[in-house]
């Protein structure tokens, strides 16, 4: 039997499933479904799961007794898996400030290098300016060090059409075409069924629409995406599940907290694969100042907890969150997709760098900031704002969006339609923001509607 791999970056996605014949496999989770006749039974422990992370991390799937290979690893190699959760133990040196900055920079140089001698001159380059630095600097490494030509492309929604002086001028100077693309209600509902059409495995995360809409546009222009996505988790975007209580502004071990309960659980269950069995004990922990204490508990003496989130975030949330989303709208497209950031060498480089230079204060990727601070100033920063973030909170409140969840949840299987509709009509009311549940709840069932239509296996109910 060849022996099957799953990329470093979870690049190719591998399903398999323990048959009386042993272990057979597939790239497409439909495809081995269908194939072997395999029954569709919701994992009611993925779905819990799901609902809390917006995936389901390898080696579980949607389906119960389907497994995914978790990136890196080998099909039938047992003892991979067990230790592709553990960070990479590496040498560190303790480093300056400066001299990190030089050396990240220097390193993203040459794997934007090493990726432009893998393309010919004529492959026209398209390059996705998502929020900040990272994307900005490899903009300015294709156009001012490589003298590529390339356009930049970002997106607007409604209610946010204008672009304000300051975001111009930051484009204006990145030397290249930029284009705005603009993403409305009406096309994101649209783009729903393609979407889940071309998933595999559940996926609801937030940036899903967002990025599905870029993606396609620019596959139409380019040969070729080179995307910033994974700085934000190596170079300290943990920031937006960790906040210091120091005054110095500086993190020291032990002296971190989870900014809220639902971060926390997320965390947990980044780090355990725990369900929402231990929600309210959490909770409680959380409200009496313990939490850090249990926490402790789980780490080694050696380990460090920042180190230990970006390490589980970049074998959970990047390969089936961030990678899935991407790979998955190119997938009728013959347009490449490069992420820069995530190269084998970046990824071990930022394992060496000590937890104190990844979380700096308030400053989100302060490494990135200093090694590109003459690109574009950090004041410009601050004042660059593109729209990325989808507006789940503005499309849930709209009349077809409203429309057609009513008509989805009311013929569920799985959710008390009552239930599901008392939280729609709070979120259209503004009494709390369900917008993010709402979602996850309708990708899975349209998930689960066109699986259940597409493949000829028996369907069966959650157990």
């Amino acid at each position: 039997m060849e022996q099957i791999k799953r990329d470093p970056l979870g690049l190719k996605e591998v399903y398999y499933y323990y048959s009386e014949g042993g272990i057979v496999s597939s790239p497409g989770l439909r495809e081995l479904l269908d194939k072997y006749h395999i029954p569709v039974v919701i994992d009611s422990g993925s779905l819990e799961i799901f609902l809390s992370l917006g995936f389901v991390p390898a080696p579980k799937t949607m389906i119960k007794d389907v497994y995914k290979l978790p990136i890196g690893c080998v099909l039938g190699d047992k003892e991979c898996i067990q230790q592709f959760k553990k960070p990479l133990e590496v040498q560190r040196n303790t480093q300056s400030v400066e001299q990190i900055t030089r050396e990240v920079r220097t390193l993203l140089t040459e794997i934007v290098e090493k990726s432009l001698n893998d393309l010919d001159l004529s492959t026209e380059i398209g390059v996705i300016l998502s929020e900040g630095v990272d994307s900005i600097a490899l903009t300015w490494l294709l156009r001012h060090v490589y003298q590529r030509k390339c356009s930049a492309f970002y997106c607007t929604f409604e209610d946010k059409l204008s672009d304000s002086e300051i975001n111009k001028g930051i484009l204006d100077e990145l030397g290249c075409k930029t284009e705005r693309i603009h993403i409305t209600t009406d096309n994101a509902l649209k783009w729903l069924f393609d979407i889940v059409r071309d998933m595999e495995d559940c996926l609801a995360d937030p940036e899903l629409v967002a990025s599905y809409g870029m993606n396609r546009y620019i596959a139409e222009k380019c040969n070729t995406i080179f995307s910033s996505q994974g700085a934000d988790h190596l170079f300290g975007g943990i920031m937006f599940y960790l906040r210091m209580r120091d005054s110095e502004k500086h993190y020291k071990k032990g002296q971190v907290a989870l900014c809220s309960e639902k971060r926390a659980m997320r965390l947990i269950s980044y780090l355990h694969d725990l369900t929402f069995v231990e929600k309210k004990a959490l909770a409680n922990q959380i409200s009496q100042n313990t939490f850090q204490d249990s926490l402790a508990a789980y780490l080694e003496d050696n380990e460090d907890i920042v180190d230990l989130l970006i390490h589980w975030m970049s074998v959970t949330y990047i390969p089936e969150g961030l990678i899935r989303r991407n790979v998955m709208s190119l997938k009728h497209s013959d347009t490449r997709i490069i992420f820069p950031f995530l190269d084998e060498r970046m990824k071990s480089y930022t394992y060496s760098i000590p937890s104190e230079f990844k979380v700096y204060g308030n400053i989100n990727k302060y490494l990135l900031h200093e090694a590109f601070s003459d690109v574009v100033t950090a004041q410009s920063l601050k004042r660059y704002q593109p729209n990325f973030h989808t507006p789940l909170g503005v499309w849930t409140k709209k009349p077809q969006w409203l429309d057609f969840m009513h008509s989805v949840f009311s013929e569920s299987d799985y959710f008390d339609y009552q239930l599901v509709k008392d939280r729609l009509e709070k979120n259209k009311r503004g009494e709390i923001d369900n917008s993010r549940i709402l979602f996850q709840l309708l990708i899975f069932e349209l998930w689960l509607k066109d699986i259940r239509t597409r493949c000829s296996s028996l369907y069966t109910h959650m157990v």
